[in-house]
């Protein structure tokens, strides 16, 4: 009889230790699979953010050098913007809305734009495009065509040093913070010399 028993005991299933420790241990796995997993779409989101901003630096650091540096003029506007004449496209002298562009901040977008028309022959003065009037006049043009070059940023500011150089600055969120950026971009001296007589 005492076979019968040993044998029956050998037939079972788990005992409830050994249920309990099955679980647990499942438990530790599932939850270190859980972690990783949430690590690596984490590092993924800021790989992602990182590369994403700098793609937009990349292009932002070649397209606005290459916009001022081309340019036959630039101006601090009053509400400050940066105004540049892109060139004189019928050779006649006279800045028309159509040839300008605006680097426009845009603090509620938290951006940085470039505003452009094509096709605008409206004639603006100097100081017509220092005071917004012409940007008035591209703003509520038809083939107006408005360009964020810098997205989520902050601290962004335009100035001049001297008569040569521009220098655009922002903020972007990084990792640990934000991180603070600078594009400098010298203007063509023989041109814009001969643009005060305007």
């Amino acid at each position: 009889m005492s076979n019968r028993l040993a044998g029956r005991r050998n037939q079972g299933g788990f005992t409830l230790i050994e249920l309990v420790m099955g679980m647990l241990i499942c438990g530790f796995i599932l939850l270190a699979a859980g972690t990783l997993s949430f690590a690596l779409g984490r590092g993924q989101e800021v790989t992602d953010l990182m590369m994403g901003h700098q793609a937009m630096l990349r292009f932002a650091s070649v397209r606005i050098p290459e916009l001022i540096h081309n340019s036959l003029a630039v101006w601090m506007t009053s509400d400050g913007d940066l105004a540049v004449w892109k060139g004189d496209a019928n050779g006649n002298r006279q800045i028309e809305a159509g040839e300008l562009a605006y680097l426009m901040i845009n603090t509620a977008g938290k951006r940085i734009d470039l505003l452009t028309c094509q096709g605008l022959d409206t004639p603006v003065t100097a100081s017509e495009v220092v005071q917004g009037a012409a940007k008035s006049a591209i703003l509520a043009s038809s083939s107006k065509v408005l360009v964020p070059l810098v997205k989520d940023s902050s601290q962004m500011e335009f100035s001049e040093q001297g008569r040569r150089y521009v220098i655009v600055r922002f903020s972007l969120p990084a990792e640990s913070g934000r991180r603070d950026y600078q594009i400098c971009a010298r203007v063509r001296a023989d041109i814009s010399d001969w643009m005060d007589s305007l």
